[in-house]
């Protein structure tokens, strides 16, 4: 399994953080991928569409790491 975690930014500031698994068998060339370039979504859907896909939202405050690389204090919601 391909783990990636990517800080997205506008205008350099911290937007949003993405962890994501990849099967390898779906995107074999994932790792070897320029994501300053291209998005980890952009580049998948390009190579594996989904067929289908479930989103869930919810509303939570986060741990140390999400805090670090968000540069976020600990009492700040996140979706």
């Amino acid at each position: 399994v391909y783990h990636l975690v990517c800080v997205h930014r506008e205008d350099g500031a911290p937007v949003q953080l993405e962890d994501r698994f990849v099967n390898p068998a779906a995107a074999p060339d994932f790792l070897d991928q320029d994501y300053g370039r291209i998005t980890a979504n952009e580049y998948l859907t390009q190579v594996a569409p989904a067929s289908e896909a479930e989103h869930v939202v919810e509303a939570t405050l986060p741990d140390r790491e999400t805090q670090r690389l968000l540069t976020i204090g600990p009492h700040e919601p996140c979706l």
